[in-house]
């Protein structure tokens, strides 16, 4: 298993985790209602805020405590093995892409966003309900993008996501769809180059998104100050649409 990963870039494990268990993780999440608590750099909205259709939201582990469910000594040891030494957590997001104007996402490496050197780092995404790139914008990869080291990416237009990565040559690359619902797991490198396409169907796409690091990571200055000025135009284009 680690041998493919590191071959393709990726993983897709089945029935990782007990069904159940994601359902009651799900549940919680549809019923949080308190708002007001949440820091507004924590969430990002799809359309009307007030409508409360969330992009992604930041630490959702910390507003719905049902979340820390998922971090079990198999899912540590599992990420342990694949990145091949000492890890740790780093944070959860909950990713979501709402029925009929759920947004496309950008080709990307997380580690851009991430900006470690050497990149010892993977993101374990755990669908809470069905999952397709064919049906309600899943994930896409690109096999073997990980070998590529962290590219420069550049700034984006796309909301929640400041920098893009354009491929000279992404046909050399074969595309794997994901197809996965809840109990699986999906762990990407992060240099594993992936997208998704927008949501036209009447089906949400929710997931977390859990980050963990080796102990060997250490920020690189040239990708932060890539990141930072990549975010900066982003965050200009998001206030100059809003006023």
């Amino acid at each position: 298993m680690e041998k493919q990963f590191n071959e393709d870039g990726f993983i897709v494990i089945k029935d990782f985790f007990d069904k159940e268990l994601i359902e009651e993780i799900k549940s919680a999440i549809v019923s949080f209602d308190k708002w007001d608590i949440m820091r507004d750099k924590d969430a990002v909205f799809e359309g009307d805020e007030s409508e409360r259709d969330f992009k992604y939201i930041q630490n959702i582990n910390y507003y719905v405590p049902k979340c820390h469910k998922v971090l079990t000594n198999k899912l540590f040891d599992k990420v342990a093995e694949l990145l091949g030494e000492e890890i740790y957590f780093v944070n959860m997001e909950i990713h979501n892409k709402v029925p009929e104007k759920g947004t496309f996402t950008p080709a990307h490496q997380d580690n851009f966003y991430f900006q470690l050197s050497p990149p010892s780092s993977l993101t374990a995404y755990i669908p809470l309900e069905m999952h397709s790139a064919d049906v309600n914008g899943g994930l896409k990869f690109l096999k073997g993008t990980n070998k590529l080291g962290t590219l420069n990416h550049k700034s984006s237009t796309v909301k929640a996501f400041s920098s893009l990565l354009e491929l000279d040559n992404p046909e050399d690359y074969e595309e794997y769809k994901t197809d996965i619902g809840p109990g699986d797991i999906v762990f990407h490198h992060a240099d594993t180059v992936h997208y998704a396409d927008d949501n036209k169907s009447e089906h949400h796409r929710r997931s977390l998104s859990l980050r963990f690091n080796g102990v060997s990571a250490k920020i690189d200055p040239k990708i932060r100050e890539q990141y930072k000025k990549n975010y900066k135009v982003n965050r200009e284009r998001e206030l100059e649409e809003t006023n």
